[in-house]
C-alpha cells in the first residue's frame, strides 16, 4: 500500500478548496469542485497495471469520490447522517476490467462513468478528487495498492443472519497465500439484519489489499440461494469459481492448494466438509482462537464429516458458470444445486478435489427445512413433488386452515420421497394433513417416516378437513429419510407435509395436553 500526500502541489479547480494536514476540503461556491492529483501521484498510477484507489470521504454533498475526467467519475452521495465513507476504485488493465464500491458494497454504472468505456479510459486520465454541489467534503487516507495478481479464483458466498461466522471465515480469506490480487470474495448480502453491510465495510477497509466485494441483493430474494449466488457470479471475475457458505472455515492456503489441483474444465470439484465442536465454534466466534494460523488446532474438534458434491464447497471453471446455474425458480429454490441449462444438456463429471479436502462448519445446533435438500428419489400418484409450498399441480399452493407453508411438500398418494442426509440429523419433525383444497371428509390419507428402512414415525387415516397432525420421529445416524403416503381414496387426496424440518438436536416427544 503506498499512501499518496495530499498536498499544495495538486492543482485545484471549480470551488474552493483547501488543501492541508493530507485532508483535501472541497467548499460551495461551484455546481462542481476538485482537485487534481500532484505529479507524484500520477507518476504512480502510470507505473502500475493493476491497483485499487482508496480514499475516505465525509461531508455533506450530491455526490463525491474519485474521477479520471468528465464522466470518468464514480461517486457516491455524501450526507452528514452517514459516517465516513471508504470508496475503492479497482483497476486491472492486464485483464481489461475495472469495479467500483463503496463501503464494500459494489456500485453499479451510472451516467457519471458513462464515457468509460475500457480501462485506458481510466489510466489516460488524471487522477482527481471530485464532489458535485459540495455543502462541504473532506477527503483523507487516500493510498494506491498494487495487486501481485489479476483475479484467478472468485470465492462466491450469500450471507443472511450469519455475520458472526461471516466474519471468522472471511478472515481466512483475506489472508490467503496466493499472490495479492490472485482471489476475490464476493459475499451476496440480501439485506441482512444482523449487520452483514457493516462488517463488509470494515472488512474490506482494513483489508485493502484483498478483492472483497458485497453483492447487494433485494430483502425479498433472501430465501432464494439460487438467485443471490447467480449474481454474485455475474459479478465475479475469476477463471474459477468457488461455491461456497458463510460459515464454511478453509486453512489459508486452501486457495493455493486447490488451483495447483484443479486443471479439467469441464469438471465440478468438490470436498469433505468436517463439522466443529460447540466449545470449538465458541473459541472462534469469541476471538479466544485465531483459525488462521492455529487452524490445525481447531480442526482437530471436527467430529463428523460428509463427503457430498452440494454448495459447503464446489469448484467449475468460469467457461461453465454461463451454461451451469443455481436453479432460480420458486419450485426449485429449496434444492440450491447446480443444475445444467437447457442450452448445456451434456453432464458435466463430478469429482473430489484433494485441493479442497478439509472443510470445517462452525457448529450450531443446526436445523433446516428438508426443501432444501434435494430428493434422491421422488415417485407421487398425481401431478409432480410439490415443493417450496407447491402442490406440484394446477397450480395451487398448499394451504391448511387458511395458512400457507412456503417450506412445505405435497406427494399425492401413492407416493415415495427420499433424501440423502448423510447421518447429520437427530431428528425429524413436522404436521401432516390434507389441504383446504380438498372437501371436508371426501379423502384420507395414511403418512409414514421411515430412517434406513425402519418406520420412525406414522401417522394414519388423516381425514380431510381434521386438524393437522403431529409427526416427530428419532433419525439418529441415518443415512437416508424416507417420507410415504398412501390412501384407499385416491381422488382428492391432496397429503401435505407442512414444514418438515430436519435438526442435529434430538428429537423431543410433544406432551399430550390434558384438561
Amino acid at each position: 500500500m503506498t499512501p499518496v500526500t495530499l498536498s499544495a502541489a495538486w492543482r485545484t479547480g471549480g470551488g474552493p478548496a483547501q488543501i492541508e494536514d493530507g485532508h483535501c476540503v472541497l467548499r460551495s461556491g461551484a455546481d462542481w469542485s476538485w482537485v487534481e492529483a500532484s505529479d507524484e501521484a500520477a507518476n504512480i498510477l502510470r507505473s502500475l497495471e493493476n491497483f485499487v484507489v482508496q480514499v475516505t470521504v465525509s461531508g455533506e454533498a450530491a455526490a463525491a469520490g474519485i474521477s479520471f475526467g468528465s464522466y470518468r467519475d464514480f461517486l457516491v452521495p455524501i450526507d452528514r447522517s452517514d459516517r465516513e465513507r471508504v470508496l475503492q476504485l479497482e483497476v486491472d488493465a492486464r485483464a481489461g476490467n475495472w469495479r467500483f464500491r463503496a463501503d464494500g458494497r459494489l456500485v453499479p454504472r451510472s451516467w457519471w462513468n458513462g464515457a468509460v468505456q475500457s480501462v485506458d479510459d481510466i489510466l489516460g486520465g488524471i487522477l482527481t478528487l471530485k464532489a458535485h454541489r459540495p455543502e462541504e467534503v473532506v477527503f483523507r487516507d487516500l493510498t494506491i495498492s498494487a495487486f501481485d495478481a489479476s483475479c484467478r479464483v472468485s470465492v462466491v458466498m450469500s450471507c443472511y443472519r450469519f455475520s458472526q461466522r461471516l466474519r471468522v471465515s472471511l478472515r481466512n480469506w483475506c489472508r490467503q497465500t496466493l499472490p495479492t490480487g490472485s482471489v476475490e470474495v464476493l459475499v451476496a448480502n440480501p439485506q441482512s439484519p444482523d449487520g452483514t453491510h457493516e462488517l463488509l465495510a470494515a472488512m474490506t477497509s482494513a483489508y485493502s489489499d484483498v478483492r472483497l466485494f458485497e453483492v447487494p441483493i433485494d430483502g425479498g430474494m433472501a430465501r432464494n440461494k439460487g438467485f443471490m449466488m447467480n449474481r454474485a457470479v455475474d459479478a465475479s471475475r475469476g477463471e474459477w469459481i468457488w461455491f461456497t457458505d458463510a460459515d464454511c472455515l478453509f486453512p489459508l492456503h486452501a486457495a493455493e492448494h486447490a488451483l495447483s489441483r484443479v486443471d479439467s474444465t469441464s469438471t465440478l470439484y468438490y470436498g469433505e466438509r468436517r463439522h466443529l465442536s460447540r466449545r470449538a465454534t465458541d473459541s472462534l466466534l469469541a476471538g479466544c482462537v485465531d483459525a488462521g494460523p492455529d487452524f490445525d488446532s481447531v480442526a482437530s474438534g471436527a467430529y463428523h464429516s460428509e463427503r457430498f458434491p452440494w454448495g459447503y464447497t464446489q469448484i467449475i471453471h468460469r467457461s461453465l458458470a454461463t451454461t451451469v446455474r443455481y436453479r432460480e425458480e420458486t419450485a426449485a429454490i429449496a434444492a440450491c444445486r447446480c443444475v445444467p441449462s437447457p442450452a448445456c444438456p451434456a453432464s458435466i463429471s463430478v469429482t473430489r478435489s484433494p485441493g479442497t479436502e478439509r472443510v470445517f462448519t462452525c457448529s450450531e445446533d443446526r436445523a433446516m427445512y428438508l426443501d432444501t435438500l434435494p430428493p434422491i428419489f421422488a415417485a407421487v400418484g398425481f401431478g409432480a413433488l410439490g415443493v417450496g409450498g407447491s402442490m406440484g399441480y394446477e397450480q395451487m399452493r398448499v394451504s391448511v386452515g387458511r395458512k400457507h407453508y412456503e417450506h412445505a411438500l405435497s406427494t399425492h398418494p401413492p407416493a415415495r420421497v427420499s433424501f440423502n442426509v448423510g447421518g447429520r440429523f437427530a431428528s425429524f419433525c413436522c404436521r401432516v394433513a390434507l389441504n383446504d383444497t380438498v372437501p371436508l371428509g371426501r379423502s384420507h390419507a395414511d403418512f409414514f417416516v421411515v430412517a434406513d428402512g425402519r418406520r420412525v414415525a406414522a401417522a394414519e387415516y388423516v381425514v380431510a378437513g381434521s386438524p393437522p397432525r403431529h409427526l416427530v420421529a428419532d433419525i439418529s445416524g441415518a443415512q437416508v429419510l424416507e417420507l410415504s403416503v398412501r390412501t384407499t381414496r385416491w381422488n382428492w387426496s391432496h397429503a401435505v407435509w407442512l414444514d418438515p424440518e430436519v435438526a442435529e438436536i434430538p428429537a423431543v416427544t410433544p406432551e399430550p395436553f390434558v384438561d
